[in-house]
């Protein structure tokens, strides 16, 4: 079977930041983590809400897939 390789990234790629799962423990790490991906080079867009979690959840379900939407209809 031959090795596949994935595409190269465009210049300047964006990254989205979504909750599809668990919420994050500390709202501080993902502003860290956000941080480090702007420093290497990539444009962040964060449609994660810490504020929104719900129970062990990042949002409510409808918010979560709204996240999602968002992020795929975003057109960065």
């Amino acid at each position: 079977m031959p090795i596949s390789f994935p595409k190269t990234l465009p210049k300047n790629p964006c990254i989205a930041i979504v909750a599809p799962s668990g919420a994050a423990l500390d709202d501080t790490n993902i502003e860290a983590g956000v941080q480090a991906l702007k420093n290497a080079g990539f444009k962040v867009v964060n449609f994660y809400q810490h504020a929104d979690r719900f129970e062990r959840f990042g949002a409510t379900d409808q918010a979560r897939l709204e996240q999602f939407h968002a992020a795929i209809d975003d057109p960065e």
